[in-house]
């Protein structure tokens, strides 16, 4: 799988509280991904979502793209 895909559906499902991880499940217009993420990682995530929010996005450098690719498992 290559390129931007546009996502359609968002999930989160948490899976255990101690270490904090959770389900995220992506769905595309032609397929499904489901990665697993820390609490760090979901933190992380909040902040880019609020920064991008408020405006203040800043554009994610290619090794900042490919660290989200690394944390994500594709069950």
């Amino acid at each position: 799988m290559s390129g931007t895909h546009k996502v359609i559906e968002i999930s989160i499902l948490a899976k255990s509280a101690e270490p904090s991880t959770a389900i995220v499940q992506v769905n595309t217009t032609d397929t499904q991904m489901k990665f697993e993420i820390t609490e760090d990682l979901a933190h992380k995530i909040c902040a880019d979502l609020e920064r991008f929010l408020t405006g203040s996005e800043i554009p994610l450098s290619d090794r900042q793209r490919s660290s989200l690719w690394i944390e994500g498992r594709e069950n």
